[in-house]
């Protein structure tokens, strides 16, 4: 694991050594051709890095891509004397590996420098104001209101042809009742009006799918409300989670009252029931999959562990 202990300067500093066989070449080539890139978090700040790069080379009259791979990192961090403010990621380009070849296993050795320079900025979140986003990780705005634009259109063109064939069927139904003096057999949709307002097998679970719905609903929306007033930023992580869980806690009694009306509505009987399962119907699944996943990091020594 990197080890960057505040305001000390290293360089050359190793990190690991290991021979990478064929498959893992093959493994770091595609990841090259992919443009794969790498996050790190040091003390909640992110830091991206793309593991390596690609060339055309003139090799006896042919073009032959050439595969190098990225094992000096230097990791540029400026601070104000008492914290943290930007972190900046490069590589020396004297010290990269040429795996083109895959056939034969190669002997890779990683290294990292640190670099501590004084900030011109105050504070962290002024210095974050003015740092820009990398080009490759800009957010492609176009691409995000085309696919809103689709939604809102294919909605409205399902909605019409709805209304279309409602407004058909009524014109029919009125007709016909014109023509036989008001009996008239049932027939298309009003064959199913009786199953749509009769109650569900399972109260209690439709009661609690509904009320962790408009939970997780309200806290998508208080998070995205914050993030639109800066409060909660993807920079600062510790921030957006804490959000995230407050708005959550906060938000249960949403939860509880839609459920519980509900159910009262359904003239539902088995109310510790439909209270434990609306409570554990969403925390239940995510504490399972947060201590699996917990368990994976421990075991690949990872520091979110």
């Amino acid at each position: 694991l990197f080890a960057l202990p505040f305001l000390v300067k290293f360089e050359g500093r190793t990190l690991c050594s290991y021979t990478l066989k064929t498959k893992e070449l093959e493994a770091f080539q595609n990841a090259i051709d992919e443009d794969y890139y790498f996050e790190f978090i040091y003390d909640d700040l992110p830091v991206w890095g793309f593991i390596g790069d690609k060339e055309k080379q003139l090799v006896h009259g042919e073009n032959v891509t050439v595969y190098n791979l990225f094992t000096h990192y230097i990791f540029t961090i400026a601070h104000n004397g008492e914290q943290v403010l930007e972190v900046n990621w490069e590589h020396d380009p004297e010290d990269n590996l040429d795996i083109t070849d895959a056939t034969n296993p190669i002997d890779v050795h990683f290294k990292y420098t640190a670099k501590w320079v004084k900030s011109e900025h105050a504070s962290r979140e002024h210095a974050l104001e003015h740092k820009e986003a990398p080009q490759h990780l800009e957010i492609r705005w176009f691409s995000i209101f085309n696919s809103i634009v689709t939604v809102l259109l294919l909605t409205g063109f399902l909605a019409t042809i709805l209304m279309r064939v409602l407004k058909n069927d009524f014109t029919r139904y009125a007709r016909m009742e014109e023509e036989t003096g008001g009996d008239v057999e049932e027939s298309g949709w009003k064959l199913v009006h009786g199953d749509v307002f009769r109650f569900p097998d399972s109260k209690e679970l439709f009661c609690a799918i509904l009320g962790n719905g408009l939970q997780l609903l309200v806290v998508c929306l208080g998070v995205l409300f914050l993030a639109c007033l800066g409060v909660a930023t993807h920079n600062n992580r510790g921030a957006l989670l804490v959000s995230a869980l407050l708005i959550f806690a906060l938000s249960s009694c949403i939860n509880g009252y839609l459920s519980g009306s509900m159910y009262a509505k359904l003239e539902g009987t088995n109310w510790v029931w439909a209270l434990l399962l609306s409570y554990f119907l969403f925390l239940g699944p995510l504490f399972v999959v947060a201590t699996f996943l917990n368990f994976v990091a421990v075991a690949y020594n990872s520091s979110t562990a």
